[in-house]
Formats: structure tokens, C-alpha cells, sequence
């Protein structure tokens, strides 16, 4: 969850030269020496691959939706480690 992990992915999945989604999962807001919040680090996930947003919804084929939640909270998520 590290501004360099993820601009390593992006650049990664990015030289396959066609559009990518990503989900985020805990584990990626796991950069906790690098940022204070877990809003900090969804900021760079998302500036990162570009992303609106942690969640996308598209439209793959005829009648076929494909979406993405993804998580938004490490941290301050009552359950996780």
C-alpha cells in the first residue's frame, strides 16, 4: 500500500496498453509508515491508477455488468488487525 508499490502496479498494468480497473483491497491501505490515515493512502491508490474512485461499474458485454467495490478503511475499521 506504499506510493511506490503503487506506482509500480500501475505502471505494470498500464504497459498493457488497454484500459484497467483495480480493486483495493485492506492490504492496500497498509502503507502505515508512509501515511497517517487510511484517506491519505486511498488518495494515492487512486491518483496512482488514476481512478475517480475506489468503486467502478462497466459494462463488459451484452446484458454483462462487471463491478468493483473497493475497500475504503484499514485503519479505523473496528475488526482488522
Amino acid at each position: 500500500g506504499t506510493t511506490l508499490c503503487h506506482q509500480v502496479a500501475s505502471k505494470f498494468l498500464g504497459s498493457f496498453t488497454v484500459p484497467y480497473e483495480v480493486i483495493g483491497g485492506n492490504h492496500d491501505l497498509e502503507g502505515i509508515d508512509e501515511f497517517r490515515t487510511d484517506a491519505e493512502n486511498l488518495e494515492v491508490f487512486m491518483r496512482e491508477h488514476n481512478k475517480p474512485t475506489a468503486q467502478f461499474c462497466r459494462e463488459v458485454a451484452e446484458k454483462t455488468l462487471l463491478v468493483g467495490l473497493g475497500s475504503t478503511t484499514f485503519r479505523e475499521a473496528p475488526y482488522t488487525s
